[in-house]
């Protein structure tokens, strides 16, 4: 087992230069810590999981029986589920309007971002990517998690 530290400015200012320029992408591998339900941090330095968008800390949702619950609780403890302790990569894709950089990232070779779509933790962020549209649509069809509450989507909670 080994680990990777990471200055993050210089990840920033590396991944700026990488989109700009086409060139390879930023990667990183290590135990990770999850902030909420759609970052994560490994070494210091968050990544956003590309092309989803899960519950806010705080968010309320209402259960099917009229109960309301933190449904951003029961997102990052979905992912830190996924997680399970083991080490994760990310390949940076880009960065968000906070610089972290935008990754996909998996575990055990799994897309870390595709799994909380499929368990209805998160819902795909459309107006970024449609990489998980299907599996959103599936999850949302079916009930599945978040899907079966009322909520409100998350960039709309933001607001």
């Amino acid at each position: 087992m080994f680990g990777v530290t990471l200055n993050q400015e210089q990840l920033i200012e590396d991944i700026k230069l990488k989109v700009a320029t086409g060139t390879e992408q930023m990667a990183a591998l290590g135990k990770a810590r999850i902030i909420d339900g759609d970052t994560i941090e490994i070494e210091g330095t968050s990544f956003r999981l590309s092309g989803i968008d899960a519950p806010e800390l705080g968010q309320p949702c209402v259960n099917k029986d009229g109960a309301g619950f933190d449904c951003g609780v029961v997102a990052r403890r979905g992912l830190e589920a996924i997680v399970a302790g083991h080490e994760v990569s990310c390949k940076a894709e880009t960065i968000d309007r906070y610089n972290r950089p935008v990754a996909r990232c998996e575990v055990n070779g799994r897309d870390i971002a595709e799994a909380m779509i499929t368990s209805g933790l998160a819902i795909p962020y459309l107006d970024y990517s449609t990489a998980y549209q299907t599996q959103g649509e599936l999850a949302e069809a079916n009930k599945i998690g978040i899907w079966n509450t009322s909520f409100e989507k998350p960039w709309e909670y933001r607001q």
